[in-house]
């Protein structure tokens, strides 16, 4: 591996911050701001054509990222669903951080509220909505 690779590098887009390691197997740690998740290792990190390689998520949204060392920056592309994005980080230090995994969520999906459970299903919205989905029940039924 290219020693010039080794340490700490981010990409603004989706707040990305990758640390490469020198360790032989190859190793590094990912974070992304943007969705609270830090410091977690890729499925998978190998060499492929002269590109560091790595793999995060799943089978379907699978991400596979290509990069080199180019001019002082990280320069390549992922691909996912049969779409290449192409990708440059800037190095932030020469050393990467080795840190523990940890999710901080950077949104409240669910709002704080006074009002009790009760409270919040008995309002006009939440009738109408329990009311259509009956409607809707009764007539699925009524069909069959």
């Amino acid at each position: 591996m290219n020693k010039r690779l080794i340490g700490k590098w981010y990409k603004e887009d989706m707040g990305e911050t990758i640390n490469i390691f020198d360790e032989m197997p190859l190793r590094m740690k990912m974070s992304f701001s943007s969705s609270g998740y830090y410091n977690f290792e890729p499925n998978c990190v190998y060499e492929k054509d002269g590109y560091l390689c790595y793999e995060i998520n799943d089978e379907y949204y699978r991400m596979v990222y290509h990069v080199q060392y180019v001019n002082g920056e990280l320069e390549g592309f992922y691909t996912q669903h049969g779409k290449t994005t192409p990708i440059k980080y800037m190095k932030l230090d020469d050393m990467p951080e080795d840190a523990p995994y940890k999710y901080v969520p950077t949104e409240i999906y669910v709002p704080n509220t006074d009002k009790t459970r009760f409270e919040i299903l008995n309002t006009t919205g939440a009738k109408n909505m329990v009311a259509a989905m009956n409607l809707f029940w009764v007539e699925t039924f009524l069909k069959y």
